[in-house]
């Protein structure tokens, strides 16, 4: 027995609609439908449908054709509606059949939508390959199917492909129409498959098949000894179709030629001899129906089904119309030219009365063809007058983004602005509203362009901790702009990692009885504890010092910064921040910086930094300026989402920017010292940092989750 892997994709059932995938397997192959049922009670029908498809036996596409007119003809009897692509799947061979729904196949490189139909029962049968993947889509379902082939181009498994369309299936107003069936692979059970030899290609013509009870004759293409040498890739789109071996067409019972001769129109009006007008006539309409004809045979060839029926319509009820103007224009002309008309003493009178209607028809058609080409004209000047100075502004804007992209995003903003409105002033005006439309969407994309937006799946993983200690957990990170010192506070450690070379090394620092934050200056590491150490980084026989004493000043503080010749630290408890100044032998007193009352609260400051300017981050979002102990006002521009959550901040007199981490947020957010937003990072990976630090060297970003260092391009 012969089996292969099914992958089922179904809507959510209704009252009125219902779909399923279901299958039956024979000793040669397994046979595989999807089918939807819309009308009540679907659900009931649809059950039963099921289980007549699990007992089914269909090894030839006689037998599959039988099988399928058998159920269409059947469900009638329920007033319901069923549509119903199935496929009977051998070792090396394959049999499709469609009655209102396409089958797709991807073969190798190459895809493409290999049976498709509207109402009609369609059955092909060719070979089948390892490797293969043919889906079974029914007709609700049938736009996914260009979706599906963009994935498959672009690399996805089919596991990758079902979970990708499942949410947009079931977002369906009618999801309970639509099933997909993914058919792979194939698994030999017992030793009983049936080979069938390999010599048809990937489509081939089936007998037309006629049951006893006038079953409606089976649409198979043309067989493969009658195909031009087509690509197979072009052959599953109908590149060859209907063309004999020699590339003449090939004329089917159905279609019947468009062109109009020179006789037949003769023989509609009777006329003897044909006119020159009437020639001119007959070859400019030869001409229009050739034309068409490849019209036709581009969209076959690009699959669109539904536009190519309608198409072949219109062009069917324009051939009837030019016919029936032709034969009155016959009648006319034989009535204009006619000798019986100038022997009759009231001809001059019937000629007015015949001509002048058809001039007067002629005078009020050009005159209102004029006056909407007037109007149409004034209305396309006056919208160009309007978008002259829009387009001015983006033109401008195109040019300053390398000077000053804050400026050209914010001029591109306001154009988009002002097309939006002009899209309502003309919208009952086409034309002036399709320039306003093709405006926008230059603006609109330049925009995205510009806009500083970034977004990523995951991060490129910098370095793993753990490869230097399986349980190390940085809880604060300091820089220069070529090494990293992360602390492990719990475990009293400390790695530097160079960032160019990625060496690392490990510090002990258990000498500490407590540690809470740490700066790194040149080759000078800082520790805020039980009081404040230094450890030379540059000397391996240095070792943890205290410098300061723990006191009043840093007993309850919270974090640590230095700047020049400075220390400083933030202390909640005393809602101040000291500054330690080095002198001659070790360092200074405490000096209380602050002078003048904040708006925020100190105990929710989350970071800091100081560039000669202290920065203070806080765990509501908020981010503050400080100056000579004295809050300044400080206001972001530019950023579409404000901050809201707890923030980290990292910049030093060196970066020219400010570089602030939300990990509630999944961003990183990059600001100019004076509050204009310059771009956004987003990406799940920043859910779970916890700081930050950068490299303008490297131009790179870092955030560090627990022992995990990504890092980001700026």
């Amino acid at each position: 027995m012969y089996k292969v892997d099914v992958t089922p994709v179904v809507g959510l059932p209704q009252f009125s609609g219902w779909s399923q995938v279901a299958s039956s397997y024979h000793s040669s192959g397994q046979l595989v439908c999807a089918f939807s049922i819309s009308g009540d009670h679907a659900g009931n029908v649809g059950r039963d449908l099921t289980e007549q498809i699990s007992q089914a036996q269909a090894r030839s596409s006689q037998e599959l054709h039988k099988f399928m007119a058998g159920l269409i003809k059947e469900i009638e009897q329920f007033d319901v509606t069923l549509t119903l692509v199935c496929g009977v799947f051998k070792a090396n061979r394959i049999i499709l059949g469609v009655s209102g729904g396409s089958v797709f196949l991807k073969r190798s490189n190459r895809t493409g939508i290999l049976l498709s139909s509207l109402d009609d029962l369609k059955i092909i049968e060719g070979k089948r390959k390892a490797g293969d993947i043919v889906v079974l889509a029914t007709a609700q379902a049938s736009d996914f199917l260009n979706e599906i082939e963009q994935k498959f181009i672009s690399g996805f498994d089919t596991d990758s492909v079902v979970t990708s369309i499942i949410p947009g299936l079931h977002g369906l107003d009618d999801s309970s129409l639509s099933s997909i069936a993914f058919v792979t692979g194939g698994r030999e059970f017992k030793e009983d498959i049936e080979i069938v030899p390999d010599e048809i290609g990937v489509v081939e013509e089936v007998e037309k098949i006629k049951e006893v009870e006038e079953i409606k004759e089976v649409e198979v293409g043309v067989k493969e000894e009658q195909l031009l040498d087509i690509p197979p890739a072009l052959r599953l789109r109908g590149a060859g179709k209907n063309r004999n071996a020699d590339g003449s067409i090939l004329h089917t019972q159905n279609t019947a030629p468009l062109s109009l001769s020179e006789q037949d129109l003769s023989k509609l009006g009777q006329i003897k001899p044909p006119y020159p007008a009437l020639i001119v006539f007959c070859k400019v309409w030869q001409k229009i129906n050739s034309l068409s004809g490849k019209i036709a045979f581009l969209v076959k060839s690009i699959h669109w089904q539904q536009f190519l029926i309608k198409l072949v319509q219109i062009l069917s009820r324009l051939k009837n119309l030019m016919i029936k103007t032709a034969q009155a224009t016959v009648v006319l002309v034989r009535r204009l030219i006619a000798k019986d008309i100038y022997l009759k003493p009231q001809s001059p009178r019937h000629l007015i009365r015949v001509v002048l209607p058809i001039v007067a028809g002629i005078i009020v058609m050009v005159s209102l063809i004029g006056f909407m080409t007037l109007k149409i004209r004034k209305q396309v000047k006056a919208a160009n007058a309007v978008l002259t100075p829009i387009t001015a502004q983006i033109v401008l804007a195109k040019n300053q983004v390398t000077t000053d992209p804050i400026l050209a995003r914010e001029t591109v903003s306001q154009a988009i602005i002002q097309l939006i409105q002009l899209e309502q002033d003309f919208k009952d005006q086409k034309q002036a509203k399709t320039l306003v439309s093709d405006q926008l969407t230059t603006a609109r994309e330049l925009f995205d362009q510009i806009s500083g937006q970034e977004e990523f799946g995951q991060l490129e993983i910098f370095y793993d901790l753990r490869l230097v200690d399986g349980e190390f957990v940085a809880s604060s990170v300091d820089a220069t702009s070529k090494q990293v010192v992360l602390l492990d506070a719990d475990r009293k450690q400390a790695i530097v990692l160079d960032l160019e070379k990625k060496q690392v090394s490990a510090i002990d620092l258990s000498i500490a009885k407590r540690l809470i934050d740490l700066k790194i200056t040149d080759q000078t590491l800082t520790v805020l504890g039980q009081g404040i150490f230094q450890k030379d980084l540059g000397n391996e026989n240095s070792v943890l010092s205290a410098i300061i004493a723990e006191g009043d000043s840093n007993k309850t503080a919270i974090l640590l910064e230095s700047f020049a010749t400075y220390i400083y630290v933030l202390n909640p408890e005393k809602r101040n921040i000291y500054r330690y100044a080095k002198q001659e032998k070790g360092y200074s007193d405490p000096i209380g910086w602050m002078s003048g009352a904040v708006s925020f609260d100190y105990h929710q400051a989350s970071s800091w930094a100081i560039d000669g300017d202290v920065w203070v981050t806080t765990r509501e979002g908020g981010l503050h300026k400080l100056a000579s102990g004295r809050e300044q006002e400080f206001k972001i521009v530019g950023l579409a989402e404000p901050f809201s959550q707890n923030l980290q901040i990292t910049t030093s007199e060196d970066l020219e920017n400010l570089y602030l981490l939300e990990p509630a947020g999944k961003r990183l957010v990059i600001l100019t010292k004076k509050g204009e937003f310059l771009k956004e990072i987003k990406s799940d990976s920043l859910a779970s940092t916890t700081t930050l630090f950068v490299s303008e060297e490297l131009k790179k970003v870092f955030a560090v989750s627990g022992s995990i260092v990504y890092a980001m391009s700026i």
